[in-house]
């Protein structure tokens, strides 16, 4: 009898014992991990406008595997990183972040010509 308490009593703690790591575990509450993490995508295309006013550009891009986008052209605000004053139309590489509420932003330009500097 002793030994089946002393038993019960050592599973029991083991049991106990992880419940705390399961619950430290899982911190991300439903929450994917890349949810809290920017995601950056990098794209190419051909910058057609720049909008310095609104800080804005138009870009014809290659499809985006990422976001399943075929290749189009759109608008897309630009981070206050990108010196706007600095670009021209040119073919480009870009990268794209994604913001909180889902929507998109450029955040790095590199023209195809400038040998991997940013814009």
């Amino acid at each position: 009898m002793t030994k089946s308490i002393t038993f019960a009593a050592a599973v029991l703690s083991v049991v106990l014992l992880q419940q705390p790591a399961f619950a430290a575990g899982d911190h991300a509450h439903g929450h994917s991990e890349s949810a809290t993490q920017e995601q950056r995508i990098d794209v190419t295309g051909t910058l057609n406008t720049i909008d310095v006013e609104n800080r804005s550009v138009n870009i014809t891009h290659s499809p985006v595997a990422a976001l399943k986008w075929p290749a189009m052209t759109m608008n897309f605000p630009v981070s206050e990183a990108v010196d706007l004053a600095t670009l021209h139309a040119d073919d480009i590489s870009f990268v794209l972040v994604v913001a909180e509420d889902g929507s998109y932003k450029v955040d790095k330009i590199i023209a195809a010509n400038s040998h991997g500097h940013a814009q």
